[in-house]
């Protein structure tokens, strides 16, 4: 990084927001899926409330893209912390008070921390880009991946640990405290939202008003939604991992919380590696690498079943799927104008959950008759697919941005 971005205080700020945040989002998410793991048919029940929460992505997602574009982001930011804060706080207090969590408030958490994310990644990527200058978000979108992904690996040790240790409760409400500290320090950064015309339609109506940039430029938006390929594959890959683990290689839940901290080294890696790539070779080499990392990892899983090696995969997991969220992010920076992102990253968003939804139905009813390395076995051929793409798109990569696109918010 260069010297003026290191003595910026609202990326520091900033970091440190997600920091105490993301830590306990991972501890969240990955305690919370356990549990319900050991809850009666808890495998059936995991798949049946990831189909729901997708669904409710696939109709939110173009919404939460409006609201991006016409609201302050670092507002959207201070209310995510509340939002998640008055779900996961109360819970605490119950689970402790009657010595238990029930299933409905294990489901609860599930989905308050998937509408958190699914409004945390869309305003991050939004507000880098406005208060940012274009020159650094390179760079900068490495940073943030490590930020993240150092938290990530801090929460995958604390979770796999801790939640065999302490009662979930009492580690829920430690985890609270971290959004009130996440929401302190967002409010510490200087902030002054850019003007931007509006067109006065209702925030339903705008929802889809990335649709006419996507049609206009529909040969990058083509080639940057194919780099969300690793993640929609991950996102089903969530529900497969804990699974495969338990019944595959019939570990416990200290394995599962130890691969994601492994994840997250290669995601590290990712943050550190990829923007140096992205800037010597350009995007076409540094979205391919990741793209095909990720893809090798995925064969190995499925073909393999040993715990060693499967820990060893996750860093190549993190590399590809961090990697190619890295480079999506800067040529959606660079090619998408701040006044639409949030609605153009919307439909990429509800189209990419649609098809995520398809292979959660499927694979949720499929594991009756179908082995868990097979499902991911096809995981990793959706995958190969997306890098064939990619092959054929070095231009469209490689291509300048075209001139902004003029349009109201």
């Amino acid at each position: 990084m260069s010297n003026s971005i290191k003595k910026d205080v609202r990326l520091w700020m900033l970091i440190a927001a997600n920091f105490s945040s993301a830590i306990g989002m991972g501890i969240l998410s990955i305690g919370v899926a356990w549990l319900i793991l050991e809850q009666p048919q808890g495998e059936k029940l995991l798949g049946i409330i990831m189909v729901v929460t997708t669904i409710l992505i696939f109709f939110g997602a173009p919404y939460i893209g409006s609201l991006v574009d016409r609201f302050s982001r670092k507002r959207l930011f201070q209310l995510n912390q509340v939002f998640i804060f008055l779900i996961v706080f109360p819970i605490a207090l119950f689970g402790y008070w009657n010595q238990e969590l029930t299933t409905w408030q294990l489901l609860a958490l599930y989905i308050a921390s998937v509408i958190y994310y699914s409004i945390h990644y869309p305003t991050m990527l939004a507000f880098v880009q406005e208060i940012f200058d274009s020159k650094t978000h390179n760079r900068l979108n490495g940073v943030l991946e490590i930020q993240s992904q150092a938290a990530s690996m801090i929460a995958g040790g604390l979770a796999g640990i801790l939640f065999q240790l302490m009662d979930p409760a009492r580690l829920l409400m430690a985890v609270a405290i971290g959004f009130v500290m996440s929401f302190v320090l967002l409010s510490s950064i200087p902030y002054q939202r850019k003007f931007i015309k509006r067109d006065h339609t209702t925030i339903f109506s705008s929802m889809f008003a990335g649709v006419p940039f996507i049609k206009q430029h529909w040969k990058i938006c083509l080639s940057i939604f194919a780099l969300t390929i690793p993640f929609l594959t991950l996102m089903v890959g969530n529900y497969l991992r804990p699974v495969f683990i338990q019944t595959t290689l019939e570990a416990d839940a200290s394995i599962y919380g130890f691969s994601n901290m492994i994840y997250s080294i290669g995601a590290v890696l990712a943050g550190i590696f990829i923007p140096i790539i992205y800037a010597k070779w350009g995007p076409w080499i540094a979205s391919m690498l990741a793209v095909a990392t990720y893809t090798v990892s995925l064969v190995f899983i499925a073909v393999l079943p040993f715990i060693g090696l499967f820990l060893f995969m996750q860093v190549l997991t993190g590399i590809g799927n961090a990697g190619s969220r890295i480079c999506k992010q800067n040529l959606m920076m660079a090619h998408i104008p701040n006044a639409f992102i949030g609605r153009v990253n919307g439909i990429f968003e509800a189209v990419g959950t649609s098809i995520r939804l398809a292979l959660l139905l499927a694979f949720t009813y499929a594991l009756d008759w179908i082995s868990v390395q097979t499902a991911f076995f096809i995981t990793a051929i959706l995958s190969f697919a997306g890098l064939l793409f990619l092959i054929k798109r070095k231009n469209e990569l490689e291509a300048v941005p075209e001139a902004r696109f003029e349009q109201s918010a």
